[in-house]
């Protein structure tokens, strides 16, 4: 008894832990990446403590990504740049870790969810207070700048991995309602969901929003598969009448729409410059396509990516003068350019060996939303060449499989 009892308390304490570990990644991924790093450490270093090695090796997912990143370690012996190539190294470490760390979790407790959940909606609740706080000191002159592709700061320094957050936390949210019988819960959820929504329109971010209306989307459609298609053609049309609404009579959005418009004259009209974003886009898939031609087996190591493409801006487009320089905005396209053409296959298989874990019930539809969302990140932005980036692919693709490893769909709530 006494064994049994030393047991259950030490499951509880790497959960209590985690939880704890979340929170404070999710409070450093607006205010200090360093407290990210070091709670992403501590929440896979305890998840670990006690499992052996041997048992890491039967997580396919892990070992997947072991292999993808270890290509761009290799690629260190033809990288000229060893500070840059280590810099791309560093940021991919959690990969190796955080998934670790997730499948060697025990079961939450509802209690531990609840106050995961309502400790990442007051974070976010916060960092958006703090972005509408200068639009309503200033909302005219945040207005003007909207359509000059401006963006209201937020504190995280990263509007799109902002808006993914916010997004990801309103789908998981949805998710785990059901499990909550506690009416103050139920209210706290549905408020912050509402007001969360409300600030994606006002921050007019498109990947955040993208992100929200997919889910709405896919979640009108499955409600009227599989309870009634009235129910799914009401919720469908009330997603289309609030994204008139939002288009309509949110002066940000408006702008951000105007912005996008005469980006898309100007691409017509033959003017490619990589002020634009999408232009930029488009340029460096053109460029990194032509260099990984070049290099298809080996890359030209991680080290050397970002000289690589500067020479190719001047090369394709010298009268471009003023664009930024991209790496590819396509993380497949960076992987191939940076280690070969071997390892983005590495890296796909990586990407899509989650979808193995997918039913066809409640639990397989909100992660596969989960992960469609990630993947789409993974298609418009190089979004693994940066620590903001790994942290929001991986905190809710792995906080989404953990829990409903242990959820079920006809697992009552339970009350607290």
């Amino acid at each position: 008894m006494d064994k049994i009892k030393f047991l259950n308390h030490k499951l509880l304490a790497k959960t209590n832990i985690a939880i704890i570990c979340c929170l404070a990644m999710v409070l450093g991924f607006l205010v200090s990446r360093s407290l990210m790093s070091l709670a992403m450490m501590v929440m896979g270093g305890y998840a670990l403590l006690g499992v052996h090695p041997r048992r890491w090796f039967r997580s396919r997912w892990w070992l997947l990504g072991l292999a993808w990143i270890a290509c761009y370690a290799v690629s260190y012996f033809w990288s000229s740049d060893a500070a840059y190539w280590g810099q791309r190294l560093q940021i991919k470490l959690p990969i190796l870790l955080l998934p670790l760390g997730f499948a060697f979790l025990p079961r939450f407790s509802i209690r531990q969810l609840q106050v995961f959940c309502v400790g990442v909606g007051l974070i976010l609740l916060s960092g958006a207070a703090y972005s509408v706080s200068f639009f309503i000191n200033d909302w005219y002159g945040y207005y003007y700048n909207y359509g000059k592709a401006a963006m209201l700061p937020v504190p995280s320094g990263d509007y799109i991995r902002f808006s993914l957050m916010i997004a990801l936390y309103t789908i998981w949210c949805m998710y785990i309602w059901p499990h909550f019988r506690s009416r103050g819960m139920r209210w706290f959820i549905g408020i912050a969901c509402v007001l969360l929504a409300a600030f994606l329109h006002l921050l007019a971010a498109r990947s955040g929003l993208i992100a929200l209306y997919m889910f709405l989307l896919g979640w009108a459609m499955y409600v009227g598969v599989r309870r009634s298609k009235w129910i799914g053609i009401a919720a469908t049309a009330a997603m289309i009448a609030a994204l008139w609404a939002a288009v309509t009579f949110v002066p940000t959005l408006q702008q951000r729409i105007g912005y996008f418009k005469y980006t898309v004259i100007q691409f017509r009209e033959g003017h490619l410059t990589g002020i634009y974003s999408d232009m930029g886009r488009l340029m460096s898939y053109n460029i990194a396509v032509k260099e990984i031609a070049k290099h298809p087996l080996e890359g030209v190591g991680a080290g050397d990516t970002y000289r690589v493409m500067e020479e190719g801006y001047h090369r394709e487009y010298p009268e471009d003068t003023d664009g930024r320089i991209l790496i590819p905005h396509n993380q497949p396209l960076t992987v191939a350019l940076s280690c070969g053409v071997p390892a983005a296959l590495i890296f796909l298989w990586w990407v899509f060996a989650p979808l193995s874990l997918v039913k066809r019930n409640r639990e397989g539809f909100f992660f596969l939303v989960v992960w469609l969302i990630s993947f789409l990140q993974l298609m418009i932005e190089p979004a693994l060449e940066v620590q903001l980036g790994v942290f929001v692919y991986l905190f809710f693709l792995l906080w989404q499989r953990h829990t409903f490893m242990y959820y079920e769909e006809e697992q009552p709530a339970i009350k607290e």
